[in-house]
């Protein structure tokens, strides 16, 4: 299990408690731990044009192909 965190926290930082609750959450779930993404500055996104977030989810998407 791959998981990628993208929240409305302008630093990455701001995420770090739940990525170390999240192998606990995957172990819990049956599922193995392969490590967690996090992105600061997403509180950006929903004020940015759809063609604007394209390249940025495509690169997600291909790194989230490379864990599958």
């Amino acid at each position: 299990m791959v998981i990628t965190l993208i929240n409305g926290n302008p630093e990455a930082l701001h995420s770090r408690y739940v990525e170390r609750y999240l192998p606990k959450l995957a172990a819990r779930l049956n599922a193995p731990y392969l490590g967690t993404i996090v992105r600061g500055g997403g509180e950006g996104l929903r004020m940015m044009p759809v063609d604007g977030t394209v390249e940025l989810f495509g690169n997600l998407q291909d790194l989230g192909r490379g864990f599958a």
